[in-house]
């Protein structure tokens, strides 16, 4: 057998530091405007961002979200979308796309994660999630905008940018085994309207988690734990709003809805626990006995991702 032929970056680590550097995480803020340039150049070498219909479509909800910023001000004064039978008149389309790259390159990163979160969204094949889809059915509905996610969590890590696109949203960039293992797969595992009212939850702790202060961080746990809680319903009863915590799991691992091997039963005990006492502590209650942190956040979403996926497994 011919032994692989192996680069110079495979034999040597110092070449591999110099052709590619490993930077500390940043936000999208800390970016200089060559390096978020350079970004959408990737982005768009690999195919994405050239249909100019999405453009219209994400500027005009954009401006009609956030109606008084207006952020999309060419594609507003030209006073589109101006529709046809096949999609969107040309002169819509301009506007539109020098909008989406404007806001990219100098807007503030809220209002651009906000711009490419409705652009992924766009790419979701919702019609196949619609009643009771299969299996099949959520790979189908989620292949492009899976495709959209592996360009843009490789592109960001390249360049130290704290943040990973996922199924569910955008999320804080973690450990690489952390994210491969726990996070993608339990995201996953939560797609289709079943779960809407978990993944609602998840997604506004993740919002607060963004927001970067004390208060928000203890916002952000009380999301978690009601996840958990909207979590447990569906799983147990099928619908959300009857049941605690504590009896959901009892009733879970009686009539065998939750794992039910004595290992299981310890490791679900002490997650409940673990969750039940960030929430009394640094959950939004009042009064707090301590706020919340970044730290204690990411540890209550890591630790509901292991439940969920091993509930769902």
């Amino acid at each position: 057998m011919i032994d692989k032929f192996k680069l110079w970056s495979e034999t040597s680590p110092k070449a591999m530091k110099i052709l590619r550097p490993t930077l500390k995480l940043r936000s999208w803020n800390e970016l200089d405007s060559e390096d978020k340039s350079k970004i959408l150049r990737h982005l768009m070498s690999k195919g994405w961002m050239q249909d100019k219909d999405i453009f219209v479509n994400v500027i005009s909800q954009l401006n009609d979200e956030y109606k008084v910023k207006v952020y999309g001000i060419e594609f507003f004064e030209h006073g589109g979308p101006h529709n046809t039978n096949w999609g969107y008149e040309e002169c819509c389309k301009t506007p539109a796309a020098k909008d989406f790259f404007r806001i990219i390159r100098t807007q503030d990163e809220n209002v651009v994660l906000e711009l490419l979160s409705m652009y992924a969204n766009s790419l979701i094949q919702s019609y196949y999630l619609k009643n009771d889809p299969t299996p099949e059915n959520i790979v189908d509905a989620y292949e492009t905008f899976d495709h959209f996610c592996n360009a843009v969590n490789d592109v960001f890590e390249h360049f130290g940018v704290n943040l990973r696109l996922t199924r569910q949203s955008f999320i804080p960039k973690q450990e690489k085994i952390v994210e491969e293992f726990v996070i993608e797969p339990t995201f996953k595992a939560l797609a289709g309207k079943q779960w809407e009212p978990v993944q609602n939850e998840i997604a506004d702790a993740i919002n607060e988690y963004h927001k970067g202060n004390k208060k928000a961080y203890s916002n952000a746990i009380t999301h978690l734990v009601t996840a958990l809680q909207a979590f447990l319903q569906i799983k147990v009863n099928s619908v959300i709003g009857k049941g605690d915590i504590d009896g959901l799991i009892r009733t879970g691992i009686a009539n065998k809805q939750l794992p039910d091997d004595q290992l299981s039963k310890k490791v679900i005990d002490g997650l409940k626990s673990t969750l039940m006492e960030y929430r009394q502590k640094q959950g939004d209650a009042h009064p707090k006995a301590v706020y919340a942190n970044e730290k204690s956040v990411r540890l209550i979403l890591n630790t509901l991702a292991v439940f969920i996926q091993h509930c769902i497994d």
